[in-house]
């Protein structure tokens, strides 16, 4: 997946700084939820 369509789940982002700190979030959520969903199986 392109890391650019993350930009439409935040909706319109004017600032790419506060673009990126939403897709670094976003990113170390998915990851986190990825650790703990690999631990169970």
């Amino acid at each position: 997946m392109n890391p650019w369509d993350y930009q439409y789940e935040f909706g319109e982002v004017e600032e790419d700084e506060n673009l990126f700190e939403n897709l670094r979030t976003h990113i170390k959520e998915r990851y986190r939820r990825n650790l703990c969903y690999n631990k169970i199986e």
